[in-house]
């Protein structure tokens, strides 16, 4: 370990910093921006004070990346931030503390060569006297910090939530898989708890299928394990939108556009950085119409849980064009189709209890007027969907997607949320969001912080 702020011990005392409010606190205090090695550090350590000040929370890594999403080099540092050994608090402060001295050994013999220079002997004693109580008495031990109960206790909380994160890394399972969407992870307290399953209803063409991606990028990114059924459509097709969803750019550049050396480094070290933590996405399509089941669903989780270990959520596109798989016919009556849809859920439920999993399947709202899905005040939910009240039944957690024609061209969008185990709801539950469809992307994090006041 380098005994100054540079190379790699700046990386480890940052990730420090970011997961250990007491030792952040401290450097808060002490580190000044002319002490850091570049602008990208300077940039960074910016970020988290500022933040720490407008919110009493430390800024995670995870926030650091979607903060500096458009700037290759200061992400480059947050990649190597993330990747570094995450130091305990003794060897933190006492590193800091021994950067601190020499900061003002090197000060003071600065100075003490301009009053050589100028034949100031009498000066120069006084400041060798001088630095030399400076550094016998300086210290950042923890002894001479106190602990401020109320304001460091959001601080102390997110430390918490941060040693649980930790915990899942090394070995132990998340109880909850996050969506991606920080409005709606706040809100389910989490994201999607295993052993349940969430129904996402929305018109033809708002993004059912865009959502499901996004939750699966988001969670892979997390070190989670994810199986995508395509019940429509080419592999390929799947594959490109995923791949666009990563790169963040649209499947028309993608295809015609090479990446440059430096976009190819940074994917190339955030893949090895997901795959590390165990993060994967498992993708199986269809490309026959009806040709797969809730039975085939089943059949992959436990062929990949056999094979490579077990999943953490599991996400079908989309609920109508997969069968029940539990051997019975149904009509082609709109009653037959009902039902059929109902047993499909059913089937979906229980594979997420079966298998301790989250799931995530759309389904499509087909009996909506113009004039109310085109009303900012209207939100789609089970009492106004005749067509789709009984297919709800089965979920613990449904929430439907809401744009009128002018929010699509504003690139906004309100998730409402209709249905949630074990949350206190109110009518006021829905998220308004940005969207990024431009380069398939779901959420656009930035802007809807920026435009709804939430927070990072």
């Amino acid at each position: 370990m380098a005994n100054t702020l540079t190379g790699n011990f700046l990386n480890e005392f940052y990730k420090t910093c970011t997961r250990r409010g007491d030792v952040f606190l401290i450097a808060k205090e002490h580190i000044k921006f002319n002490f850091l090695p570049s602008e990208e550090y300077k940039e960074v350590w910016q970020s988290m004070c500022e933040h720490y000040d407008l919110t009493q929370r430390l800024l995670t890594i995870g926030l650091l990346t979607e903060e500096f999403v458009d700037n290759r080099k200061v992400l480059k540092v947050i990649s190597a931030i993330k990747n570094a050994n995450d130091l305990d608090e003794k060897d933190a402060i006492s590193q800091l503390e021994l950067f601190l001295k020499n900061k003002i050994f090197i000060t003071a013999y600065e100075q003490l060569g301009d009053l050589f220079n100028k034949q100031e002997k009498a000066k120069s004693f006084e400041l060798l006297l001088d630095v030399g109580k400076q550094l016998n008495d300086f210290t950042v031990k923890q002894e001479k910090y106190f602990t401020k109960v109320f304001k460091e206790l959001l601080t102390r909380h997110d430390e918490r939530i941060l040693e649980r994160e930790n915990e899942q890394l090394e070995g132990s399972r998340a109880d909850k898989i996050p969506t991606g969407i920080k409005p709606l992870d706040n809100l389910l307290m989490g994201g999607i708890p295993r052993g349940n399953s969430l129904l996402i209803l929305a018109q033809s063409g708002i993004g059912k299928s865009k959502f499901l991606k996004w939750v699966g990028i988001s969670a892979a990114r997390r070190g989670f394990r994810v199986l995508h059924v395509q019940a429509e459509g080419s592999r390929k097709e799947c594959q490109d939108a995923y791949d666009a969803g990563i790169v963040g750019i649209n499947t028309h550049r993608l295809k015609y556009h090479d990446l440059d050396d430096d976009k190819r480094k940074e994917l190339d070290d955030a893949m090895i950085q997901i795959q590390h933590f165990g993060g994967e996405i498992y993708l199986k399509a269809y490309e026959e119409f009806d040709s797969a089941s809730f039975r085939d669903v089943r059949e992959h989780i436990q062929d990949i849980t056999d094979t490579e270990g077990p999943i953490d959520i599991v996400l079908v596109d989309y609920l109508e064009l997969l069968e029940p798989g539990n051997g019975k016919t149904y009509t082609t009556s709109n009653e037959g189709e009902r039902m059929r849809r109902v047993a499909c859920a059913e089937s979906f439920k229980n594979i997420c209890i079966e298998f301790d999993i989250a799931g995530a399947i759309p389904t499509q709202a087909n009996d909506v007027k113009f004039i109310d899905w085109n009303n900012p005040e209207y939100v789609l939910r089970k009492e106004n969907i005749s067509e789709s009240k009984k297919v709800v039944t089965p979920f613990p957690y449904f929430i439907t997607l809401n744009q009128t024609m002018d929010e699509k061209k504003n690139k906004t969008m309100r998730l409402f949320v209709d249905k949630a185990r074990f949350i206190d709801q109110s009518e006021n539950d829905i998220i308004d969001i940005c969207t990024r469809f431009d380069i398939d992307k779901f959420y656009d994090h930035q802007r809807s912080v920026q435009k709804f006041g939430y927070e990072q």
